[in-house]
């Protein structure tokens, strides 16, 4: 098990490249899925994973999280590293992979500035695909700045991600600009082709972990979008809101040739009553679904109900956790 976990999580961090560069070819919207090996890693180390650590999916120095609205508890105006960095307060934002059930500490969010650790907080994490966390922070002085998460193990402390902010100078400090070295500008100008690179990069690690849920085997149909696993996982979905409700579902470990309807459900609107979709198995026991569905008027949680059909006692049943939206 432990040589498969260490599989598992290179898999995992290769997750969200792999969604956005394969997209399902029976895709009908825009939202990236991952391929079945790359949602079975998942899976397995949502499922499997405790004890064998967390991954960090994305990590950003923002100007906001706000607490409410559409962007709540998301990285609002993330700082590049495009020239100048203002002198101010901001956020350090970082989102996690947990394996389901598992509670890490020795976690640590920091800030640097030239190499030197000017902020830092403890952060514990939970079972959860998107566990968030934040620390405010200050701005102060010319320098160059980075941002990281760090744990303590036995062995020593481990960097598990890091954000670099080059040759960041605050344009309300004392430094007199005009000062800055030629080769520091030519320096600034040679990395922020980097960063707008490995921004992009981020960008898109964060898009492939926004809105997904695992989908568990349960024993009766629930109407409520609070749902606590405890289930098998046979799944992934993605679910999106543009002006309609998209859908990307793949399901695995399934009989072959089962036949399985696909129900939406919109919180506060409850359970969906029609089958919007249906899916059949492959010899392998897969199956994968894109489509969209019109949004019901101030849902803002969104969940799938996959049943087994024709459907009797006995048969598979499925949900996945609520997506907020």
């Amino acid at each position: 098990m432990k040589r498969n976990i260490a599989k598992v999580l290179v898999v995992l961090c290769l997750v969200a490249a792999a969604a956005c560069s394969k997209p399902a070819p029976e895709a009908t919207v825009s939202s990236p899925i991952p391929d079945s090996a790359s949602a079975l890693a998942f899976i397995e180390f949502y499922e499997n994973g405790q004890g064998h650590g967390v991954v960090v999916a994305d990590l950003a120095l923002c100007g906001d999280v706000p607490n409410e609205g559409d962007r709540k508890y998301d990285c609002v105006d993330r700082v590049t590293g495009e020239g100048a960095l203002a002198e101010g307060e901001y956020w350090i934002w970082a989102m996690f992979v947990v394996p389901k059930g598992d509670t890490v500490d020795g976690i640590k969010l920091q800030l640097l500035r030239d190499g030197l650790v000017v902020a830092s907080q403890d952060v514990t994490v939970q079972g959860s695909i998107r566990y968030r966390v934040r620390k405010k922070v200050r701005i102060d002085g010319a320098g160059t700045y980075s941002v990281q998460v760090v744990q303590q193990k036995p062995e020593g402390v481990a960097l598990l991600s890091e954000l670099r902010i080059e040759n960041a100078v605050s344009v309300k400090s004392h430094v007199d600009l005009a000062t800055v070295s030629a080769s520091m500008k030519r320096t600034a100008e040679a990395s922020a082709a980097q960063a707008a690179v490995e921004e992009s990069a981020r960008r898109d690690e964060a898009d492939a972990f926004a809105g997904m849920a695992v989908l568990h085997s349960v024993d009766s149909a629930d109407c409520e979008s609070e749902f606590v696993p405890n289930g098998s996982a046979f799944g992934l979905t993605k679910i999106t809101r543009s002006n309609e409700t998209d859908i990307a579902l793949r399901l695995a470990n399934l009989s072959p040739g089962a036949r399985f309807s696909v129900h939406v459900n919109q919180a506060p609107d409850g359970c969906s009553g029609e089958a919007v979709q249906t899916v059949t198995s492959d010899g392998t026991g897969s199956a994968s679904a894109s489509f969209a569905v019109d949004s019901v008027t101030g849902s803002t949680r969104v969940w799938l109900s996959v049943r087994e059909e024709p459907w009797e006692e006995g048969k598979l049943l499925l949900r996945s956790d609520a997506v907020e939206l």
